[in-house]
């Protein structure tokens, strides 16, 4: 997690930066400030794409890749979901809007047929067919008057673009179901105070950025080696040990004399 914005009410929000744009495209504009400039690709969701959000990350310097539901003004989501029911699973369909401006890159809207309508919009990625998706499921069969699960796979073509989103939109989604379903500082840490309450959502986000970082490490560093990394829980009770026993604290510090007024 690299930054959060509070929602603050009508009021503030409105008086934040960019906020003429409309939310989505604000919002998502004040998050990655930071990198602009920068030719990074921001993966976003339904919550924020949108053709003003693609366009006004390009002007500055980020490109975009989403799915687009609900916000798609300028996008031509009723089009594509009729070519859909013309495509078979796996097939897509792509537009493309070409811009005069010589800092913007060509946007495309895609659709691409799978168990459900899937409808992008970005200005990165190719046209052209990857590793397919490869789908998994379990089904029961009998086997000598035994019912055994039989596990099977079922290939499904995509595109560049659609791999592009797909293997990264869910990011996030992993993120706060670590930090939700196992830290859970929220449940344990029953509190009234917003104070306390962000407090301990940041904590929660901190503890869940290092597990986060230590398994990219060990994966990068263990490639060939069988041993398998923690788990989160594990990883956690590891990490409290060495917080209370830190080895790289200065035990020569005096303590505070009792008798100290404190402020």
């Amino acid at each position: 997690m690299l930054k959060l914005e509070i929602m603050e009410g009508k009021e503030r929000n409105n008086a934040k930066e960019c906020n003429e744009l409309g939310f989505g495209t604000a919002v998502t504009l004040r998050l990655t400030k930071k990198y602009h400039n920068t030719n990074r690709t921001v993966i976003i969701d339904s919550a924020f794409a949108s053709l003003k959000c693609v366009t006004n990350l390009k002007l500055n310097g980020l490109f975009t890749c989403g799915m687009v539901k609900t916000a798609s003004s300028g996008y031509p989501k009723a089009f594509l979901v009729e070519k859909l029911a013309q495509l078979a699973r796996g097939e897509s369909y792509i537009l493309i809007k070409n811009h005069q401006e010589a800092n913007q890159a060509p946007i495309y809207a895609v659709a691409w047929k799978n168990t459900n309508n899937v409808t992008i919009i970005t200005n990165r990625g190719e046209n052209v067919l990857v590793d397919p998706y490869i789908e998994s499921y379990t089904h029961i069969v009998e086997v000598d008057g035994v019912l055994q699960d039989q596990k099977e796979t079922n290939e499904i073509s995509r595109t560049d673009m659609i791999m592009l989103y797909y293997d990264n939109y869910s990011k996030i989604d992993i993120h706060n179901h670590y930090r939700q379903s196992s830290v859970a500082m929220e449940r344990v840490w029953a509190t009234k105070s917003w104070v306390h309450r962000l407090f301990g959502t940041i904590l929660g986000i901190i503890f869940t950025d290092c597990f986060l970082a230590y398994l990219l490490e060990y994966n990068q560093n263990n490639e060939d080696n069988p041993t398998k990394s923690y788990k989160l829980m594990e990883y956690l009770d590891k990490l409290a040990y060495q917080l209370i026993h830190n080895r790289y604290l200065n035990n020569n510090r005096g303590l505070r004399n009792q008798d100290d007024e404190v402020y």
